[in-house]
C-alpha cells in the first residue's frame, strides 16, 4: 500500500482496514454468519463436528469447513489493525535518507523495497505482528462464543457467568503467562530483524 501510496489500490485497503478496525467483532462473526452461512449456504454457521460416522476424512474435512468462519473473522480482525501499521511503518522508512542513498546507487526497486525498506519497516511492527499472533489465544472469547467453540475465551466466558473465580484467576495468570512469551519473542525477533540489535 505504501508504494502504491494515493492509487486505488492503496485507497481500497485504507477503507477496508478502517472499516474492519472500527467494527466489534461479534459484528463481523454474524455478518459472516449470514453472508456466508445463511444466505450462500457454503459454510455451517457455528457449532464443531460430531464424531458419529468416525475419524475418517470425511470428519477431518469437516473440520476444516466449522473452522473456516471463526479463522476468518480472526484474520479480519488481526489483519486490520496491522495493514496501517505496516503502512506507516513503510511510509515513514521509504523517507528515510539510506533509501535515497539505495536509489542513487541504483539498485532495482524491488531490492530498494524490499531489501531495504521492508526491513527496517518491520522494526517496530514486528512487536504489533506477534502480539496479535498471542492475542489469538485469549482474544478471542467474543469470537468464539458467537461461533460456539469450546475454547479458551469461551471457557473464561462461562467461568465468569458461573462465577467460578478460581478457573478465571488461573485463566489471568495463563495469559499473563502467554504475554511474558509474547515480549520475550518480540525481544528476540528484534535481534532477527535489526542486526544493530544484540541480545546478551
Amino acid at each position: 500500500c505504501a508504494v502504491k501510496r494515493g492509487t486505488r489500490y492503496d485507497n481500497f485497503w485504507q477503507v477496508f482496514s478502517l472499516i474492519t478496525y472500527s467494527m466489534p467483532s461479534f459484528f463481523i462473526a454474524l455478518s459472516l454468519i449470514f453472508i456466508l452461512a445463511i444466505r450462500l449456504r457454503w459454510l455451517p454457521p457455528g457449532g464443531m463436528p460430531l464424531t458419529i460416522h468416525g475419524r475418517n476424512f470425511a470428519y477431518y474435512l469437516s473440520w476444516l469447513k466449522y473452522m473456516a468462519l471463526p479463522i476468518i473473522t480472526l484474520t479480519i480482525i488481526s489483519l486490520a489493525g496491522t495493514i496501517r501499521y505496516v503502512r506507516n511503518a513503510m511510509i515513514d522508512a521509504l523517507t528515510q535518507d539510506y533509501i535515497r542513498t539505495a536509489r542513487s546507487k541504483g539498485l532495482s526497486e524491488k531490492v530498494v523495497i524490499y531489501s531495504h525498506a521492508f526491513r527496517n519497516a518491520l522494526i517496530p511492527v514486528s512487536t504489533i505482528i506477534i502480539g496479535a499472533i498471542f492475542s489469538l489465544f485469549y482474544g478471542a472469547a467474543i469470537t468464539e462464543t458467537v461461533f460456539a467453540w469450546n475454547g479458551i475465551g469461551h471457557v473464561l466466558v462461562k467461568g465468569l457467568s458461573n462465577r467460578d473465580f478460581m478457573l478465571v484467576i488461573s485463566m489471568n495468570l495463563f495469559f499473563a503467562m502467554l504475554s511474558i512469551i509474547a515480549n520475550f519473542v518480540a525481544d528476540i525477533t528484534y535481534g532477527l530483524v535489526d542486526p544493530r540489535i544484540k541480545l546478551e
